[in-house]
C-alpha cells in the first residue's frame, strides 16, 4: 500500500517512468545495482519494483529510533562504511541465499555533483 502511494508521488511530482523492469525476474536472488544521485532514491526503486528490496544503508542512520526502525521494515540493514563490513557482507549473502533481491550502490554513497563516481569493490563481492 505504501509503494502505491510512494509510486503515485514520484509519478506526479516528477514524471517518473521506469523502462525495463520486466526483465526483473519475478523470484530467486537478484542484486540490483543503481547510481545513487538522491536520498528518494530507495523509496524510489522501491516502489516501482513489485518484489520486496533489501539493501544497506550507513550504520549511522540506524541510531536514531524513528528511522533506523522504518529503515529495517522497509528492508534495510547497517553497514560500517569504508571498513569492509564483514557482517553487513554476510548479512546480504543470506538475503541473496535465501531469495532474496537486493539493491546495491556501488559508489557507496550518494554523488555531491551529479557525476558517475568510482565504483567500490563491495559490490563485486555477491557476484562471486
Amino acid at each position: 500500500m505504501v509503494n502505491f502511494f510512494v509510486e503515485l508521488y514520484f509519478q506526479g511530482f516528477f514524471f517518473a517512468k521506469i523502462q525495463g523492469k520486466e526483465h526483473i525476474p519475478s523470484d530467486g536472488p537478484v542484486i540490483i545495482c543503481s547510481n545513487h544521485k538522491s536520498n528518494w532514491d530507495p523509496p524510489f526503486l522501491g516502489s516501482y519494483i513489485k518484489r520486496p528490496l533489501r539493501f544497506m544503508a550507513k550504520e549511522e542512520l540506524f541510531e536514531k529510533k524513528f528511522i533506523g526502525g522504518l529503515l529495517r521494515r522497509l528492508g534495510a540493514f547497517p553497514v560500517k562504511r569504508g571498513s569492509g563490513d564483514r557482517q553487513s557482507l554476510k548479512t546480504g549473502i543470506n538475503h541473496l541465499k535465501n531469495g532474496e533481491m537486493m539493491l546495491l550502490f556501488p559508489e557507496g554513497n550518494r554523488s555531491k555533483d551529479d557525476q558517475l563516481g568510482e565504483g567500490l569493490a563491495g559490490a563485486g563481492f555477491f557476484c562471486t
